[in-house]
């Protein structure tokens, strides 16, 4: 037993001691396929004009730097300089014109304000008399203000051609090692706030060099290069527990454009890249628990964490989570969240949440929830919520909630509750849908809608509320509400405040500004009948009652009426009453009545009404042969029909309305 433990011991520390060595033998291999590859700097894409005659090489360079707002860094002993070279351009772009002026080729390497001439990979190399040189000298000094003199901390030294760097201290003093195999070394000293500036350096024992960085002046202060805006992504705590400061304070300070074809990491300040990892952008990520890089051009895989500072092109995994400073274009995948502080332009996947800061033109899926901060051209799908504060030209889709704070232009999908501004699409829920403006095609759920114009269809089980004018449909189950009504409402009630051109239909509605009616009259059967009409002329509900010596009713009807004159309208009413026999309380029948009236309007608030009726009585076969206290007009029939009394008669009623 105890020799199996000791083996599991043994195999458990070669298993470990192999792990190592697999990853720095990767690591080398990789640093050693990982070409760089200079981004074609917007300095080289610039159309300048310059007019130059037998002038030397430097002087050229220095009137094409001051035309394009750049300077040129190089070493003169790979430069003729001296020379003298003339050059009639216009709007002739920069690459173009050092093709025409150096005719060797060259590389080209843009960092901060400068632009670094370098000799091209292939050119010979100069051959220099054989002598011992140390492996590395170290350079060390203090940085400055110019102005103040007082001295600068946390500035960067950046070699331009490696991936050497160093970091002021407190006191504004640094220290870089170098090797000695190259002839000179460029280094970039730079300071947010602070013009750039590239010295250039030669192998030696030790070289005190103090810098002196000149602020950027106020005139300039918008124009000049600033480093990728991280959105405080480097507050977050996972990503401060992972990226260590330096590399941090590195991206920050120094402006340049740099790729590599590759790069493989453990952990941020474990990796190929060392700790200006954040300067980098890779074409290929490989990072085996998490990463830290200035962008990813084709595929970035992590076993945890991804963060990149720029922009992500192409395809990004990672078993955790990814954050991205800048824009996604591609797809963003991940088993618990993606954070893309840019635009999204392809697909965002996990298993918990999404977050987009700006524009979204394509899919977001997750699990949980996806939040964007800007306008969303595509697809929110979620199990419980999309939040978007812009508008959604699109679909989202959720198992509980919708909320957008400007725009629905397509759909709004949930099981519970959708919000938004203006409705131009459908909003469709199981619950509650509320929009802050106009709703232009639908609302619909199960319960109630709410928003302030409709412009197309509302429709739910309980309530429909329009806080401003309905010019569409409100229908629903039990209610709808319209402050002003031009178009349509078909539920059990419907209260509005004023109608111009619509129609309410329903049980009862009520027009605060519309159609109220109380009239008292007699008919042919009832010697007294009191009625109350509610709604507009176009459409109205009646509630009626009516007695005589022996019978009493209480009915219901629907009206309208047609404007003939000044004075003079026509009413069309159709109604039913339940007739009761008083002294026994006994339910004799159904009293159906279709009456058109003849309404004399003989003061702004008086009318007289008269008009013929058309009258059928179903009653219960125990009531018999019913004999109706009809004085004017005899029955067309009475008999009995299917096992029903039926009893017909032409009537007349005359009222007073008020």
């Amino acid at each position: 037993m105890e020799i199996d433990l000791n083996l599991l011991g043994v195999g458990v520390k070669m298993n470990r001691i192999k792990s190592i060595a697999i990853f720095v033998i990767t690591a080398f291999v990789v640093q050693m396929v990982s070409v760089k590859v200079f981004a074609q700097s917007v300095f080289l894409e610039m159309p300048v004009s310059v007019h130059v005659e037998q002038e030397k090489l430097a002087e050229a360079l220095l009137e094409i730097g001051e035309a394009g707002g750049f300077a040129f860094s190089y070493n003169s002993e790979i430069l003729p300089g001296d020379s003298l070279v003339s050059l009639d351009a216009e709007e002739k772009r920069v690459d173009e014109l050092l093709k025409e002026l150096l005719r060797r080729e060259y590389r080209y390497k843009a960092i901060g304000n400068h632009l670094i001439i370098l000799p091209s990979i292939d050119a010979p190399a100069q051959k220099k008399e054989q002598r011992r040189k140390p492996l590395d000298y170290i350079i060390s000094g203090y940085i400055a203000d110019s102005r103040t003199g007082e001295r600068i901390r946390e500035a960067s030294i950046y070699e331009v051609e490696g991936m050497k760097s160093a970091i002021t201290d407190q006191e504004g003093h640094y220290q870089i090692q170098l090797p000695a195999f190259n002839e000179v070394h460029y280094l970039n000293f730079s300071k947010v706030g602070y013009l750039d500036t590239v010295i250039i350096v030669k192998p030696a024992d030790h070289i005190p060099l103090d810098v002196q960085l000149t602020p950027v002046p106020d005139r300039l202060e918008s124009l000049a290069a600033k480093p990728v805006d991280p959105k405080n992504i480097h507050k977050r705590t996972l990503v401060a527990a992972l990226v260590p400061k330096k590399s941090v304070i590195m991206a920050d300070n120094v402006k340049v454009e740099e790729e590599r074809f590759a790069q493989i990491s453990l952990l941020p300040y474990i990796g190929t890249n060392q700790l200006v990892t954040g300067l980098i952008s890779n074409k290929y990520s490989i990072n085996l628990i998490a990463g830290y890089s200035g962008g990813v051009d084709r595929l970035e895989l992590g076993g945890f964490q991804n963060i990149v500072r720029g922009n992500v092109n192409g395809v990004q995994l990672a078993g955790f989570g990814n954050i991205v400073s800048g824009d996604t274009k591609g797809f963003q995948g991940s088993g618990f969240y993606n954070v893309t502080v840019g635009s999204l332009t392809g697909v965002q996947a996990s298993g918990f949440g999404n977050v987009a800061m700006d524009t979204i033109r394509g899919t977001q899926l997750s699990g949980f929830f996806n939040t964007l901060r800007g306008p969303m051209y595509g697809v929110q799908g979620s199990g419980f919520l999309n939040f978007t504060t812009q508008h959604v030209d699109g679909l989202q889709a959720t198992g509980f909630a919708n909320v957008a704070l400007k725009d629905v232009r397509l759909t709004q999908l949930s099981g519970f509750g959708n919000y938004c501004r203006n409705v131009d699409g459908i909003q469709a829920t199981g619950f509650a849908n509320i929009a802050t403006g106009v709703v232009k095609r639908a609302q619909l759920s199960g319960f109630a809608n709410y928003c302030r114009d409709v412009d197309g269809l509302q429709a739910t089980g309980f309530a429909n509320i329009a806080t401003g004018v309905n010019t569409g449909l409100q229908v629903s189950g039990f209610i709808n509400y319209a402050t002003e009504l031009d178009g349509y409402q078909i539920s059990v009630f419907n209260v509005c405040d004023t109608v111009k051109s619509g129609t309410p239909f329903g049980v009862f509605s009520f027009v605060r500004r519309g159609f109220h009616e109380f009239e008292l009259g007699v008919n042919e059967l009832f010697w007294l009948n009191a009625s109350f009409k509610t709604g507009t002329h176009r459409f109205y509900n009646i509630f009626s009652t009516g007695i005589n010596t022996n019978w009493g009713y209480a009915g219901y009807g629907l009206g309208t009426q047609f404007r003939l004159g000044e004075r003079l309208s026509l009413g069309i009413e159709l109604s039913s009453q339940i007739i009761s026999n008083l002294a026994f309380s006994e339910l004799i029948g159904n009293q159906n009545r279709l009456l058109a009236s003849l309404n004399i309007r003989l003061a702004k608030h008086l009318a007289v009404v008269i008009g013929p009726s058309v009258n059928l009585l179903v009653s219960s076969p125990k009531t018999g042969q019913l004999d109706l206290p009809l004085v004017l007009f005899r029955p067309f029939t009475n008999q009995m029909v299917g096992g029903s009394n039926l009893i017909a008669w032409p009537g007349l009623q005359f009222s007073i309305r008020i």
